[in-house]
């Protein structure tokens, strides 16, 4: 699965699984059986997660991408090409 840092909501302890398109920012992700859900987070992992966000730096929009692979794709591969919807596994 893919998440971005606006599919959790914090206040809620919930996760968002939800379809991404291909933008500036994200990359094209479907969700296998095309159905959209919220599952709930247990208060040590949204922990973890706030614990995370604040260390990332600003702009980098996935949770579980480390920023240096983020800048390749973005800066390498996808002005190529070469990062597709094929390329997420999909």
């Amino acid at each position: 699965m893919v998440f971005i840092w606006s599919d959790i909501d914090f206040g809620e302890i919930t996760i968002e699984v939800t379809p991404k398109k291909n933008t500036d920012e994200t990359w094209e992700w479907r969700i296998k059986d095309t159905d959209r859900r919220f599952l709930p987070l247990k208060k040590d992992v949204s922990q973890l997660l706030i614990d995370l966000q604040n260390r990332r730096p600003d702009c980098y929009p996935y949770v579980l991408v480390p920023p240096g692979r983020y800048d390749h794709i973005q800066q390498v591969l996808r002005p190529k090409g070469k990062w597709t919807l094929s390329s997420c596994g999909r």
